[in-house]
């Protein structure tokens, strides 16, 4: 038979060694690394080691270490504490202290950690950090009566992570290894909190309400898209570890990246006074809110190549992601360039959009929306619009003729019959002589150019979705094959708006039971327009779509 003996003994105390990261009111769980915050200096050329952003302290957490009785919580009265050693024995090394900050040419070299304990910051605490490696502080306790210390631990990035292992030695050469104060099973302690096999902060997924979504999501879905058009291109990570925006880190201000939402980076060259009245169509409307749009950036945030998330290391990056340039256009309208001709394009393949001043009020505003939203795929509302004509009076009547880019009569000379909408119920009143001058056509040879819009064509669908063509003076009569296809119905003046359509359903004066008839229709279905908020493809992961063209929508 096995024989046991016990002795208990009430001299011999059980200790253990508790840590405690906080700051203040702030604990464990809910500290977050910070990086140098901002403002920014335009003119950032740091020419010591001390004046770079990686060499500057952005927030602090405090290590408090305590040796105690397990039994009852109290200091050990049998065993002195001779030292407690505090090791960062992981630490991230991620380039710079932010995805855009600072730039390529400026960055530290060779990169230092993200998470160190600095001499200068733990003189007062009684801390001794090793002189070669910064990862290492000790608090020599001997002969002090003292069993606690707390050392600082200071953050240089707002991605930073890292793990704690803090030991003590007491004075029987015993060694007690930490463990987190709330867990006993944590001695390898994460800092900041967070999950495993995350290097991203808990209580930002918190904050964000991202809580179970790994680093590498990248799936945004607002403002729609489907499987095949989700995300924005920057991982979790990279929306957690943040940019540089107007001069300032972007966590905590209107600036920050919303992974709920799909962010898009606009490099603004215009001189629109107008420009950021386009953001704000792009971002907000009655469907409610879109995209975000960061369009506030300096020069020394984005890479020459346009991209914004350069600066990357060990947290998960799955691609580089462009921001969209908007340059001012010499002539009024708007103008996508891209590399790969007609198609669906994604910021990447965007070399530029321009656009020119236009003297209706609201108009440039419309335009940049457009214009960036073709920039992340969003297409026409149809492509069937006749476009530029010439109407010539001749004799009494109205002859018509198409016009090409420059201006210039194309084509073959058609006779035409010019109709008011109101008045005289579904076929419209023909316009007299007196009618028609009153928009210059008044004698003889007298000319007026004009934009003429076809059914399903870009003048289609919601008539307040700023995807959709608001230049056109008259349209064409519809159903072709019931009238005439030389009846015109003339409008003047379209209405414009600042929306995007969630449906491909004509409104307003597109409204199917319009009367005295829906100038436009639908969007043309054929080809898969309208519905402009499920479009939007942002992340540069994906490759372009064709361009579905239906000239004509039956």
């Amino acid at each position: 038979a096995a024989s046991v003996q016990w002795n208990f003994d009430p001299n011999v105390e059980v200790l253990e060694l508790v840590v405690e990261p906080k700051n203040g009111s702030t604990s464990y769980t809910e500290w977050l690394p910070h990086g140098f915050r901002g403002p920014l200096l335009f003119n950032y050329a740091p020419q010591t080691p001390a004046e770079r952003l990686e060499n500057r302290i952005g927030n602090e957490v405090f290590l408090e270490a305590k040796v105690r009785r397990v039994a009852d919580g109290l200091p050990p009265t049998t065993q002195a504490v001779q030292k407690i050693d505090f090791a960062m024995t992981q630490r991230s090394f991620e380039p710079g202290i932010a995805l855009n900050m600072p730039p390529a040419a400026l960055l530290a070299s060779p990169q230092p950690p993200d998470l160190k304990f600095d001499a200068t910051q733990n003189l007062g605490l009684g801390i001794v950090v090793d002189p070669n490696d910064s990862a290492r502080a000790t608090a020599h306790l001997l002969g002090t009566g003292r069993f606690s210390a707390t050392a600082e631990l200071d953050s240089y990035d707002w991605g930073a992570f890292g793990t704690l292992e803090v030991t003590a030695t007491l004075s029987s050469g015993k060694v007690l290894v930490g463990h987190l104060i709330t867990d006993p099973a944590v001695e390898k302690i994460p800092i900041p909190y967070r999950v495993a096999g995350s290097d991203i902060g808990e209580q930002w997924r918190i904050d964000h309400s991202v809580v179970g979504r790994p680093d590498s999501a990248d799936d945004e879905d607002n403002p729609g898209g489907t499987g095949a058009d989700l995300g924005d291109g920057y991982s979790l990570y990279e929306e957690y570890r943040g940019f540089f925006e107007g001069g300032g880190h972007s966590e905590g201000t209107r600036r920050e990246l919303d992974p709920t939402r799909k962010d898009l980076f606009v490099i603004n060259e215009s001189a629109l006074a107008e420009a950021k009245l386009g953001f704000k169509m792009l971002e907000d409307g009655v469907n409610g809110p879109r995209m975000n749009i960061h369009s506030d950036l300096l020069a020394i945030e984005y890479a020459g190549n346009h991209i914004m998330n350069f600066n990357f290391g060990q947290g998960y990056h799955a691609v580089d992601q462009h921001a969209i340039l908007l340059k001012q256009r010499a002539k009024p309208g708007g103008l996508l360039v891209s590399s790969v001709g007609a198609v669906r394009v994604v910021p990447r393949l965007v070399k530029h959009v321009e656009v020119g001043h236009v003297e209706r009020r609201g108009e440039d505003a419309r335009t940049v929306a457009h214009e960036i939203a073709h920039g992340v795929s969003v297409m026409h509302h149809g492509d069937s619009d006749v476009g530029m004509v010439r109407w010539t009076l001749v004799s009494g009547s109205v002859t018509e003729q198409a016009l090409d880019d420059n201006s210039q009569p194309v084509g073959p000379i058609v006779p035409i019959v010019v109709r008011w909408e109101m008045g005289c119920g579904t076929a419209g009143c023909v316009m007299s002589g007196p009618d028609l001058a009153a928009f210059e056509l008044a004698n003889n040879g007298d000319a007026l150019d004009l934009y003429l819009a076809n059914f399903e064509g870009q003048h289609s669908g919601h008539q307040f979705c700023f995807m959709r063509y608001e230049s056109m003076s008259a349209y064409t009569h519809e159903p072709r094959s019931v009238a005439s296809p030389a009846e015109r119905w003339w409008v003047g003046e379209d209405l414009a708006g600042g929306d995007m359509d969630a449906a491909s359903t004509g409104t307003g004066t597109n409204l199917a039971t319009r009367a005295p008839r829906s100038r436009s229709g639908p969007a043309c279905a054929t080809a898969e327009r309208g519905a402009c908020r499920k479009q939007v493809r942002v992340s540069d992961k994906l490759n372009p779509l064709t361009y579905p063209y239906a000239p004509v929508c039956p």
